[in-house]
């Protein structure tokens, strides 16, 4: 349907025309279907030509797979100057900080006013670098709060989001602090354990929690160490 509605230009053309190509054919069949397109990779770096012309039509995500995931945004967060694009010699981005830098550039520079989302990767393989699975779910219950210091109206996981390896706190932890984010950490542990492991969930709790210590994120994701 894209195809024929430009003729085939598409192929010839940024993912911009296309979004635009598509907006105009479901415009004209009087369709208000919602459009979500993604800054992921290399399209983390603006269009420099192409406008996105009905704002109201999309959906924006950020898509920090690249990220650091041993620190989270804060009010005290520092946003660095972006680098240029250049073909092939671009390195990803390492911190939040970075790819949201790179996020607002494309919005300001796009002028867009539609909601923004950040399609996340607790679940991916950063998981599996905390076997106790408290640090975890602590920057996740710390990167929702963050979400109106991001101006992002949500947040959607990637990866294996039914892995209770060695529970299911990291879940719970996500719905409960996307349905309200001025719970406390502390109280969504004091929700969860007792439910799962009964009268000694305490004992459990504090076991878990020194698997997390002794299993440093930051050494376990490369970030520490002579041998990245």
């Amino acid at each position: 349907g894209a195809e024929n509605a430009i003729n085939g230009e598409w192929l010839k053309g940024p993912s911009m025309k296309l979004l635009n190509a598509i907006d105009e054919r479901l415009t004209a069949e009087g369709i208000d279907t919602k459009l979500g397109f993604s800054t992921y990779v290399d399209q983390q770096f603006a269009p420099k030509q192409e406008k996105l012309k009905n704002h109201s039509r999309f959906i924006m995500s950020l898509c920090p797979i690249s990220r650091s995931y041993t620190s989270s945004i804060t009010k005290d967060s520092v946003y660095p100057e972006i680098k240029p694009y250049v073909r092939n010699k671009w390195e990803n981005a390492k911190t939040v900080e970075e790819l949201l830098a790179y996020y607002k550039h494309w919005r300001k520079t796009q002028n867009l006013n539609c909601p923004g989302y950040v399609f996340e990767y607790h679940f991916w393989r950063h998981q599996y670098l905390d076997p106790g699975m408290i640090q975890m779910s602590r920057r996740l219950h710390q990167d929702i709060r963050a979400l109106p210091l991001m101006d992002m109206a949500g947040m959607v996981e990637d990866g294996s989001n039914k892995s209770f390896f060695p529970n299911g706190l990291q879940s719970y932890t996500y719905s409960r602090t996307l349905t309200d984010s001025d719970v406390e950490f502390n109280q969504i542990v004091q929700e969860y354990f007792p439910t799962a492991y009964g009268e000694d969930w305490q004992v459990a709790y504090d076991y878990l929690c020194k698997i997390s210590e002794l299993f440093d994120h930051g050494y376990m994701c490369g970030e520490k160490g002579i041998d990245p």
